[in-house]
Parts: structure tokens; C-alpha cells; sequence
């Protein structure tokens, strides 16, 4: 495959089958619904916590003592 050019155009004209009529209860839930992970909600805190460390970058003649 090295150097070689891979054409998927077929992929463009792909349409899943209709098997909506087959669905049972827990299936349609499922596919209404999803089973993705969830993300936490947003909360809009205009400062930073004291849990959110922030690294302090040092300049490169900087001596630590």
C-alpha cells in the first residue's frame, strides 16, 4: 500500500439496511438514547479552582533554589 493511492469513492453511495421494522423495546431505546460515555455539564466558574494546578513554565537561565 506503500505509495500507492487507495480510492473509496464506493463508501460515498453507502446506505445501512432497513431493519427498523425488526426492533424490539431495548433496541430502539438504545438507538434513541445512545451508550456513549456523557460528559460531566459544563460549569462556568470564572476562576480557577484551587484543584486546577496550573504548571509555571521557568525561563531557561532561571536557577531553582
Amino acid at each position: 500500500i506503500k505509495g500507492r493511492t487507495i480510492r473509496v469513492d464506493h463508501v460515498a453511495n453507502y446506505r445501512p439496511p432497513k431493519d427498523s421494522d425488526d426492533l424490539d423495546d431495548v433496541t430502539k431505546a438504545l438507538h434513541a438514547k445512545g451508550c456513549g460515555v456523557k460528559t460531566p455539564p459544563h460549569t462556568s466558574s470564572d476562576s480557577l479552582s484551587e484543584d486546577d494546578d496550573v504548571p509555571v513554565k521557568k525561563q531557561k537561565g532561571e536557577v531553582c533554589s
